[in-house]
């Protein structure tokens, strides 16, 4: 369930920023680097719900 709440957050935080930049430029550059820190934080959680997983076994 907490997982879900950073992610709205982020959404968030991403629309906030957006909103601010109406550069496209810009825009195109936050949204790359956001997709790029989404990717890794799932991966992050993955690794750790797979480290939780093998600890309980």
């Amino acid at each position: 369930m907490k997982e879900i709440s950073i992610y709205v957050r982020i959404i968030d935080l991403i629309l906030l920023v957006l909103a601010f930049l109406d550069n496209g430029v810009k825009s195109v550059l936050i949204l790359a680097a956001v997709i790029f820190f989404l990717s890794a934080l799932m991966q992050v959680i993955m690794s750790y719900k797979r480290v939780k997983l093998s600890h309980h076994v």
